[in-house]
This record gives structure tokens, sequence and C-alpha cells, in this order.
């Protein structure tokens, strides 16, 4: 019974987000420019594609690390694993902000 309730609340919490910002109408920032003229072009395409993708990766690590972190339970196994977890999403949103604040696009 837990398991299915913490399904629905996860759901729910993840989805509720996507469909609200579906009906908003603002600027997402720099677009990829297609084709690229320059190698400062295609370097912007990198840099825009890599943070579409690694900003819900990240998202989704600090919730999964959040997730090890509260059913960890004090052992000392599970934290430790959780504590590697969050070690891991502190470098990825630190590429992504240092990849951000690169930002000449």
């Amino acid at each position: 019974m837990n398991k299915k309730v913490l399904f629905l609340v996860l759901s729910a919490v993840l989805i509720a987000p996507v469909a609200a910002l579906a009906q908003a109408n603002y600027d997402c920032g720099p677009t990829i420019t297609s084709p690229a003229n320059s190698l400062h072009d295609f370097a912007c395409n990198v840099q825009i594609s890599v943070l579409n993708v690694g900003i819900p990766i990240v998202i989704i690590g600090w919730v999964i690390t959040g997730i090890l972190w509260l059913t960890s339970g004090g052992a000392p196994d599970k934290l430790g694993t959780a504590k590697k977890a969050a070690m891991a999403c502190v470098v990825g949103t630190a590429n992504c902000v240092s990849c951000r604040w690169c930002d000449d696009c």
C-alpha cells in the first residue's frame, strides 16, 4: 500500500510542473541555430544541447538522492550510497551552472 501511495505522490509531483509550464508562454533562452556557420555557433549549439539534456538528469538525480537518503534509515551502507549519489548530483549541478555562466551565445 505504501509503495502505491509513494508512486502516486511522486507521479503527481513530477507531472504537475510539466502540465503547468505547458500552458505558459515564456522565453526559454537561447535556441539552437541551424546550420552552424562558425565554430562559435557550433560550440553554442553543443552547450545548449548539453544543458537541455543535463538539467533534467540533474533534477531526477536530486530526487533519487533524496529518496535514497530518506529510505536509508541510518544504515551505514545505504547512507554511504546516498552520500555518493549526493556528491554526484553536486558535481552535475556544478557542471550545469558553470556551463550556463559561460553563456555568450
